[in-house]
């Protein structure tokens, strides 16, 4: 049975990848990791092959709104 880690970061890409960097670390010590981030970082988690959950929309949308 493997542990398992789930991470969750909000913010731009800058503040994505070092958790990516992370996750795929952890896997490589036999964890289970998932990462939550905004939606518009799925693509980018899922290609390192590390679970992906959203935590909602783009931070940068929302950093941008009148």
């Amino acid at each position: 049975m493997s542990k398992r880690i789930v991470i969750a970061t909000l913010g731009t890409l800058g503040d994505v990848l070092p958790y990516i960097a992370l996750s795929l670390e952890l896997k490589k010590l036999g964890y289970d990791v998932a990462l939550g981030a905004p939606s518009n970082f799925k693509k980018i988690v899922t290609d390192y092959e590390i679970e992906f959950h959203s935590l909602g929309k783009s931070i940068q949308e929302f950093l941008t709104q009148p």
